[in-house]
């Protein structure tokens, strides 16, 4: 397995950190695959470009929550921000939940599309090991 330089490293992470949602993802995906042992985590770079309505980023989100109704929000919001895969999975997940709950969560994924603070609102996910 290849890792990334020290120097490229801290350049995405600067990136990131100064609210570049696609270097986010890019950080994320790389800690997804393993290429990443700064202590930085997929989740913490997923986050930081989902805030900034990256769409594959909250759709990572999505696969990664931990209850039906966060995972809903997470992939309305993907879908919302354009990317259409997520529909898939948003209408897989809704196959366990009634009516009322698909409503509570169309309505936090309007907020939360609306008002990224919104987002606080969502249960903590926990990372998972590939």
């Amino acid at each position: 397995m290849t890792f990334i330089s020290q120097k490229i490293l801290s350049g995405l992470i600067d990136q990131m950190n100064a609210g570049n949602s696609e270097k986010a993802y890019e950080l994320g995906e790389l800690c997804e695959q393993g290429k990443v042992l700064a202590g930085i985590t997929a989740l913490t770079c997923y986050k930081e470009a989902a805030k900034k309505g990256h769409a594959k980023a909250q759709y990572k989100l999505g696969k990664m929550a931990q209850n039906n109704f966060d995972a809903y929000v997470w992939f309305d919001l993907a879908v919302k921000n354009g990317y259409t895969k997520a529909a898939k999975e948003r209408d897989k997940i809704g196959q366990y939940m009634d009516k009322k709950q698909i409503a509570q969560a169309k309505a936090r994924s309007k907020n939360c599309l609306n008002d990224t603070k919104n987002l606080k609102m969502l249960s903590p996910i926990k990372e998972t090991i590939k």
